[in-house]
Formats: C-alpha cells, sequence, structure tokens
C-alpha cells in the first residue's frame, strides 16, 4: 500500500512539473508587435492603419512574436463579434513574423477584432473599424 501511494504521489508531483513547465514556456512568448495594415512585403507590414478606409479590398494582420518558438499560434478573426476565420501557424523559431488577411466588401462595415492565441490560450486581441 505505501508503494502505491509513493507511486500516486510521485506520478503527481512529475505531472504537476510538467504543467508548470509548459505554462512558464507560453508566458516567456511576447507579441513585439501587432498591425493591421493594407499589405504585408518582405515579412514587413507596409504601414499600420487606425481605420478601415472605404475601397480597401483587404486587410492583414501582421504579428512579430517572440519566443514561441514550437508553439502554434493563431489568428482568429471576428467581425462585428462572430467568429469569420482563423489562421494557425507553427512557430518554427525565436522570432517569427506572421500574417493573415481577409478579403473586404463595401458590405464590412463594422468592427473586426483579431485575437492571438497560444496553445489554445488568448494572448491578446485587436480591433479595427470601418
Amino acid at each position: 500500500m505505501k508503494t502505491i501511494i509513493a507511486l500516486f504521489t510521485i506520478l503527481f508531483l512529475s505531472l504537476t512539473f510538467t504543467a508548470s513547465d509548459a505554462v512558464a514556456t507560453l508566458n516567456d512568448g511576447e507579441i513585439a508587435r501587432a498591425v493591421f495594415a493594407s499589405n504585408v512585403e518582405d515579412r514587413e507590414p507596409v504601414d499600420n492603419l487606425e481605420s478601415l478606409e472605404e475601397g480597401l479590398e483587404r486587410v492583414y494582420f501582421f504579428t512579430d512574436l517572440r519566443n514561441f518558438e514550437g508553439h502554434t499560434v493563431t489568428h482568429r478573426w471576428y467581425y462585428n463579434g462572430e467568429k469569420d476565420f482563423e489562421m494557425n501557424f507553427d512557430v518554427g523559431g525565436p522570432r517569427w513574423r506572421t500574417w493573415s488577411s481577409k478579403a473586404l466588401t463595401e458590405h464590412h462595415t463594422g468592427t473586426w477584432r483579431v485575437d492571438v492565441i497560444a496553445d489554445e490560450t488568448v494572448i491578446d486581441s485587436f480591433e479595427i473599424s470601418r
């Protein structure tokens, strides 16, 4: 019986340690930059949009991620509070620049929000409106 209790204790401690390590690794990551842009060229946004102007046909959401290597990061897009689209990225280095985009029509008036998610945890949210 003592052996079984000892094994359960070791198992519990090892699971607790593993979960703590995963959270610590995720918490070390940061979003160095997050920008809505009208385009991305050479892995950099060409501008920093404050709002979506009439006539803009596509909006990009760019993130410069630090220390998310080995994690999956998601850009989850919402339009007027409704989930619209998501794009997953497997981060392959300590600095990872990535972007997603949405085509716009004249009917897309309102608010777009992008949640940046790492391993199913929302890291931050960003909004832009037309």
